[in-house]
């Protein structure tokens, strides 16, 4: 009788402990979900910021997007490129390793083909997922394997749209293999709608300057940041 009556309450302790886990683990997850959803309800206000502060220049949207991405995405590159038709070309990045930066701009540009990842989400106008390089469709092997020799393991590439064409893409690229959550991808959806809004190159005024008036075909838009990002790359090679 005193044996069982000893045991009493030690399972209530039990059960008692376990409980108190279940509920920490509970309120730590609820903690971090909020704490996700406010950081991006942050970065979409200040890409928003950035938006109406500078309708019709799109660099400092663009640098704004790669930056907040880096933070909503730890341990990986996010980089925008776009798209004349013809070939890729890379517009912002953000990588906290200069070394792996600079690695991924000696990428571009590529041809606008199906034998690189970019390409397909662009001509196809879908997002490319692949939490494993290792283990990829049929249809996107030739782009894996040149995308492998870069070293990262996993990316996503949502297409920008503008009407039914992409003009571009924005890219979470990892080192280690892994899919995005349903969040994140619905994050990577609205930032990369954000970097393709008609808003900024839409009704320019007489202050804009030449090359800025009447944008309305995506092809010449993106052809016209291209021939900018090509100069300015040269003039930083002299």
């Amino acid at each position: 009788m005193t044996s069982w009556g000893a045991c009493v309450p030690t399972e209530t302790a039990r059960t008692r402990d376990s409980a108190a886990v279940e509920l920490q683990t509970k309120l730590d997850l609820r903690t971090r979900e909020l704490k996700e959803a406010l950081e991006r309800q942050a970065a979409t206000a200040d890409i928003l910021r950035i938006i109406s502060s500078a309708p019709t220049d799109t660099q400092p949207v663009f640098e704004a997007i790669v930056g907040s991405g880096l933070k909503l995405f730890p341990q990986a590159l996010i980089s925008i490129a776009l798209s004349d038709g013809r070939e890729v070309a890379l517009a912002a990045i953000a990588e906290p390793d200069a070394a792996r930066a600079e690695a991924w701009r000696q990428r571009f540009p590529f041809p606008l083909t199906r034998d690189y990842m970019h390409g397909i989400a662009i001509l196809d106008a879908r997002t490319v997922d692949i939490p494993d390089v290792a283990d990829v469709p049929v249809d996107v092997g030739t782009g894996a394997q040149n995308f492998l020799a870069s070293g990262h393991r996993a990316i996503t590439i949502m297409p920008m749209m503008r009407g039914e064409a992409a003009i571009g893409t924005l890219s979470v690229v990892r080192l280690a293999a892994g899919p995005l959550s349903d969040e994140q991808l619905a994050l990577l959806k609205t930032f990369a709608s954000q970097a393709a809004s008609p808003s900024r190159t839409r009704g320019c005024s007489m202050n804009c300057a030449p090359g800025q008036r009447n944008w309305k075909s995506p092809m010449r838009w993106s052809r016209s940041r291209l021939v900018n990002l090509k100069n300015n790359r040269r003039n930083c090679a002299n």
